[in-house]
């Protein structure tokens, strides 16, 4: 469904950013949402914020009723698959479901569209086209694309201070380290308990079945 396919997006895009931000010397979106990348200043009000986002955005998926019907089906295969045998009438009823599940996917990849946003404001656009993914990330007090560039500079900045953790020490090359604000970087090892345990409790919210 279209909601599960912009939260998809968006983590796309928040991994696939790291190599945006070093482009600063370039022209463009890439080089202006760098800039605003660098120079933001995480908090931890705009990281619970962000969380709460995402949780709010998941509440959003479980009540839709596409993804109602799409767990029904999985459940149903799953009851099936798990009998040792299976009567005429259930083989066919367990190629239908699946034939369903399939089809499924597919019509959600064509509503879904190009995932591959470039820059902040095609996040913050690709969600917005999802009204039930807007008012989800404003019910927690951001606005599409603040909630895009919190979470890219949340993500940035904790692979950088992992980067560094993993370097014990040594200087990191420039086109990582300078990627984001080093207080940033410092932010997240202050705060890295509550970040984690944050996102953490996102994840498990994701894997609900």
């Amino acid at each position: 469904m279209k909601i599960r396919q912009v939260i998809a997006a968006l983590a796309a895009f928040v991994v696939t950013s790291l190599p945006l931000s070093s482009v600063s010397a370039q022209g463009g979106a890439g080089s202006k949402d760098a800039a605003e990348i660098k120079a933001y200043r995480l908090t931890m009000d705009g990281i619970r914020k962000m969380a709460a986002a995402g949780e709010a955005m998941m509440k959003a998926i479980e009540a839709d009723p596409r993804y109602k019907a799409e767990q029904a089906l999985k459940q149903e295969i799953e009851t099936l698959e798990k009998k040792d045998e299976l009567t005429a009438a259930e083989e066919k009823r367990l190629e239908d479901l699946r034939t369903k599940l399939e089809e499924q996917g597919e019509k959600n990849d064509r509503e879904s569209g190009d995932n591959n946003a470039q820059t902040l404001d095609d996040m913050a656009r690709r969600i917005e086209s999802v009204p039930e993914m807007g008012k989800a990330i404003r019910s927690a007090g951001l606005t599409p694309r603040e909630y895009s560039l919190i979470s890219l500079v949340t993500m940035q900045s904790m692979m950088v201070h992992g980067f560094q953790k993993a370097a014990g020490g040594k200087e990191l090359p420039k086109e990582v380290a300078g990627t984001v604000l080093e207080d940033n970087i410092k932010f997240v090892a202050a705060n890295e308990a509550e970040i984690m345990r944050l996102l953490e409790k996102l994840k498990a919210s994701e894997k609900k079945p």
